[in-house]
């Protein structure tokens, strides 16, 4: 099947089998190195990246669906929306909130969410946008500091 969508805002198109899960083209056919492989079962939140401004996890996203959409990884949305990006960063700094490269783009994309909804959310709507992120590297309790100061 041909494949034809936006990926980090450039026009792509591939020939690729319909089932064939986003995450595995990202990582095979266009070496985004930020979308990483661990659960496959949509979960965890390291295969993270927004399709047509929405997080969702790669790894569930048969590729037949990205036809004619747009697909932004970590490594693009740091540059293309450097104010939400580092207005992000620097509320998970100031929040002591670790980066280990593993798990961030679950962590930087729900957090984005949040801020572009503009919601005024509680600890306890925080915690269930979080819910499944596996993070070893940082406290729940700072990450949801960080996500309440954005």
């Amino acid at each position: 099947m041909r494949v034809e969508f936006k990926l980090n805002g450039q026009e792509v198109n591939i020939e690729v089998n319909a089932n064939t899960r986003l995450l595995e083209v990202l990582r095979t056919t266009f070496s985004c190195t930020s979308v990483k492989c661990s659960c496959l079962q949509g979960f965890c939140g390291a295969c993270t990246v927004l399709l047509n401004d929405e997080a969702v996890p790669s790894c569930m996203v048969p590729i037949f669906n990205v036809h004619q959409c747009e697909v932004e990884t970590l490594e693009y949305f740091a540059k293309a929306h450097d104010k939400e990006y580092k207005k992000i960063m620097d509320s998970f700094k100031k929040a002591n909130v670790k980066m280990c490269g593993f798990c961030d783009s679950g962590k930087i994309f729900n957090a984005y969410r949040m801020l572009k909804k503009k919601d005024v959310l509680d600890t306890k709507k925080i915690k269930e946008l979080f819910d499944g992120q596996v993070c070893r590297c940082s406290v729940a309790d700072s990450l949801i500091h960080a996500v309440s100061q954005i």
